[in-house]
């Protein structure tokens, strides 16, 4: 129970000045003509502070607001202010609306959560029970930081045990928002299984093979017909197209992931992905031209780290010109070869692939044939092609200039502008080569859930 302290002398009062009669008889006819508020209706409950009207604040974003790593709910200005500034530092995109739980619960009930999700339970009758009801909208993998005006040790380790990250009293500070978010990094991956997540690396044998175009079709066809959690990396920092491909604008974050790997943690790699939907995730960045973008091996391993931790499967698209300086991180990929059946495409074809077998001791090297009978008069023959490289083609995927046109113009996959065309059953195909062979049916739940059925 909250103390309340006497003052220290009757001096701290201050006094009262008596009313003149005539002030007296003016008062009480402004009370008569005035509506009584204080009814039970309208009296707040006892212990419970009277909250501050949501209006006082407009939305509040930051970052890339269109695809946040963070959403807030909170009932009064000066927590949005803090919480938004904390945000904003460390990089990761928000949105700061006015509100407290009820209102996240009714916005997520047919609504994909965030990763980080701040909830404000100032004047809820039953913490707890908002909580419970906030469990059951929550998507697998969402991390819930709960703001309050109780300083009460018991509710605290009641959220906690409930599956909460934190829990911060208002009045809240940066310090106190900047230990949450420690803590909501450190939480465990929502999921049941121990596996790390399986690495596919994309690399063109030449330019134009379309060797992106695959790996964004291949993330899409893992992640929505094998429902698994998909994270796809655009390496090219300067020119990728991955973004492009998929009509959304370049996450932030990527870069300084690369070129500050100590940064790297699940809210950092949160802030950098921009989702699709609920199972594919791009990160990807469109930096200056003249800017000297550098990053090393060892950086990339960090955040591949990270990411498989995260998710079933991390797609890579590799510019070739980097990939030689890329190869401790692919030791144990699925390296996908991607060229056409031209003279060029068999010596580069046959030098990639002898890179990636070097490299990918623990993995293994498919060699897929992009855009198959796209000229005939200009493309060697199968079995002419298979010799100069000294390997058997794996996948043929065939020219459809129509289907991938509209899936471009679109920024959709082809699997979802042309199910039954014979390109898209060829990536499915390659999806099937790339990914392990053992198919793990455990399926990503929400942290709370696992506790509650304990």
């Amino acid at each position: 129970m909250q103390e309340i302290s006497a003052p220290e002398s009757i001096e701290a009062y201050e006094p009262v000045d008596e009313p003149t009669p005539e002030q007296a008889v003016e008062q009480a006819k402004q009370a008569a003509e005035t509506p009584a508020l204080d009814t039970p209706e309208t009296r707040a409950p006892v212990g419970v502070p009277a909250e501050v009207p949501a209006e006082e604040f407009e939305t509040v974003e930051v970052g890339n607001a269109g695809s946040p790593a963070a959403i807030g709910f909170v009932s009064d200005a000066g927590s949005a202010r803090v919480l938004a500034g904390r945000l904003d530092a460390r990089g990761l995109s928000a949105i700061i609306r006015p509100g407290d739980i009820r209102d996240a619960v009714n916005e997520y009930r047919d609504a994909m959560t965030p990763r980080l999700l701040f909830v404000d339970l100032s004047n809820a009758p039953d913490p707890m029970a908002e909580i419970d009801g906030l469990a059951e909208v929550c998507e697998p993998g969402t991390i819930v930081v709960a703001l309050g005006d109780q300083n009460d040790v018991e509710l605290f380790r009641a959220l906690i045990s409930a599956g909460i990250a934190d829990y911060i009293v208002k009045p809240i500070t940066a310090d106190a928002i900047d230990a949450a978010l420690e803590n909501a990094a450190e939480q465990p991956a929502a999921t049941e299984s121990t596996e790390d997540g399986k690495v596919i690396a994309f690399i063109g044998a030449h330019g134009g093979v379309g060797s992106t175009a695959l790996a964004v079709n291949s993330a899409w066809t893992i992640a929505e017909e094998s429902q698994k959690q998909v994270a796809i990396v655009d390496l090219d920092l300067k020119f990728g197209s991955v973004s492009l491909a998929m009509d959304i604008e370049p996450g932030r974050g990527l870069r300084e992931a690369l070129q500050n790997p100590g940064r790297i943690d699940g809210l950092f790699v949160a802030g950098a992905a921009i989702n699709i939907n609920e199972k594919l995730y791009v990160l990807g960045s469109e930096e200056p031209v003249e800017d000297n973008v550098k990053f090393e091996a060892e950086a990339l391993d960090i955040l591949l780290r990270e990411l498989c931790r995260n998710f079933d499967v991390v797609i890579l698209d590799i510019p070739r010109n980097i990939a030689s300086d890329l190869a401790p991180v692919l030791k144990d990929a699925t390296v996908v070869v991607v060229s056409d059946m031209s003279l060029v495409g068999v010596r580069d074809t046959l030098r990639i692939s002898g890179f990636a077998k070097r490299a990918a001791t623990d993995g293994k090297v498919l060699t897929v044939i992009n855009r198959a009978g796209a000229d005939k008069k200009a493309q060697i023959p199968k079995a002419e092609f298979e010799k100069g490289i000294e390997a058997k083609i794996d996948i043929l995927i065939p020219e459809d200039t129509k289907v991938m046109a509209t899936a471009s113009h679109s920024g959709k996959p082809v699997s979802a502008v042309a199910k039954r065309a014979r390109v898209t059953g060829a990536i499915r195909e390659l999806c099937k080569l790339a990914l392990p062979t053992e198919e793990t049916t455990e399926k990503r739940r929400s942290f709370w859930r696992r506790k509650k059925e304990k």
